[in-house]
């Protein structure tokens, strides 16, 4: 059954009682993500597994890389960034997801 979203949404944290959240993100999105992670990731009894899919156009389009690298490192049990790229030139060194 479809349930209709209203327009305006907002959320705080915590976030209810979920163990787990799945973000789809796309350019600019990314900020307000970047909030809701240092929440998650900022409580140590907060233990959420997030998986992150992040939709740019090209490498250098990616806002927040040096934040969500980090987070990866010093929460990769629980938080895991997976990058996509549309328009990434071909004979770039990216070894990451297109489409």
């Amino acid at each position: 059954e479809f349930k209709q979203i209203p327009i305006n949404v907002k959320i705080q944290y915590p976030f209810g009682k979920k163990k787990y959240y799945g973000m789809l993100v796309g350019g600019t999105g990314i900020t307000p993500m970047v909030q809701a992670l240092h929440a998650l990731l900022g409580n140590e009894k907060d233990t959420s597994q997030i998986n992150m899919l992040l939709g740019n156009q090209t490498e250098d389009d990616i806002l927040c890389d040096k934040v969500l690298k980090s987070w990866t490192l010093t929460h990769g049990e629980q938080f895991d960034v997976t990058h996509v790229l549309s328009s990434e030139p071909e004979d770039s060194t990216w070894t990451g997801e297109r489409g």
